[in-house]
């Protein structure tokens, strides 16, 4: 392992100083994991290591290696591997990360509530209102609503349902089927 003198990182940091800003630049993502200091430290690190490498392999000091054409391209490959190795950490936490919300942001402006509003709910109904309305429906609408919460998959991610399969279930015929939605709906719209 060499140790270097300050002249000698001097000179290192001289020659490859810009490059290693412009890598830095390079590795983007989540600023808490890869801010632009931290990835400038990370490659001082590498190239470090690149150094101690180099040495390693072919036995030359850091004087004589800082001219070499050799050095000069395994010290920018390193440089660049290392960009690649923390750029391919940060790209496997991104769908994770992205799905996440700073409040922090939020916080300079006195207008926005820190209430997450809560998409999960498919109606504007409570379960005592439903319920009650469940229990208003006649013979034919309660089985058509217990058909359709065992059997969830006759029920497309948009909403619709899927009559044909529906109406083999319950052993009805098609209009039939059709007939008892719209009254369901009717009794849920209080539009209707």
């Amino acid at each position: 392992m060499l140790n270097l003198t300050s002249d000698q990182w001097d000179l290192y940091h001289k020659k490859y100083n810009k490059l290693m800003w412009k890598i830095a630049h390079r590795i983007s993502g989540d600023t808490m994991l890869a801010s632009l200091e931290d990835n400038y430290s990370d490659l001082s690190i590498a190239a470090i290591e690149s150094i101690n490498g180099f040495h390693k392999k072919t036995g030359k000091s850091f004087d004589e290696m800082i001219t070499m054409k050799l050095f000069d391209q395994y010290t920018k490959t390193c440089l660049w591997t290392a960009k690649a190795r923390k750029g391919i950490k940060l790209t496997e936490r991104m769908p994770f990360r992205n799905k996440h919300v700073s409040i922090d942001a939020l916080r300079d402006d006195p207008d926005v509530s820190f209430d997450v509003p809560d998409a999960s709910a498919l109606t504007r109904y409570t379960r005592v209102e439903a319920m009650d309305t469940y229990k208003s429906y006649d013979s034919g609408v309660k089985k058509l609503v217990r058909v359709l919460s065992e059997n969830p998959e006759m029920m497309t991610e948009t909403g619709k349902l899927k009559v044909n399969p529906i109406a083999k279930k319950m052993n009805l015929s098609i209009a039939k089927v059709e007939n008892l939605i719209k009254i369901m709906e009717t009794t849920n719209d209080p539009n209707k």
